[in-house]
């Protein structure tokens, strides 16, 4: 950090504001974590393990796993070059990703 922001010197106030951000970023999962499955379904939690959980649902029914798996395949038999085959399958991601994002 002292390099990319302070220009070397570990005691700029950039990099120990920054360092002082992380340790309280720490700190505050430290105190807030789960450690158990009961917590998962509290009432501060349960929707957002139930988003996560339609998230994951609508992305296999989609078939979106299956797709991105064969699409590889598909485009060897293309003879296309590695690189514009992942160049290809990022676009497809993007494509079916904001095809299923909420507007």
């Amino acid at each position: 950090m002292a390099d990319l922001h302070g220009g070397g010197d570990v005691n700029h106030p950039k990099v120990l504001a920054e360092y002082q951000e992380i340790e309280e970023a720490l700190r505050f999962e430290r105190e807030e974590a789960i450690n158990s499955y009961r917590q998962l379904a509290a009432p501060r939690m349960f929707k957002r393990v139930i988003l996560g959980m339609s998230i994951q649902m609508w992305s296999q029914l989609c078939g979106m796993n299956v797709m991105m798996y064969y699409v590889v395949c598909e485009y060897y038999s293309f003879h296309l070059l590695t690189a514009t085959i992942y160049i290809l399958k990022s676009f497809i991601f993007l494509a079916t990703f904001n095809f299923r994002s909420p507007k």
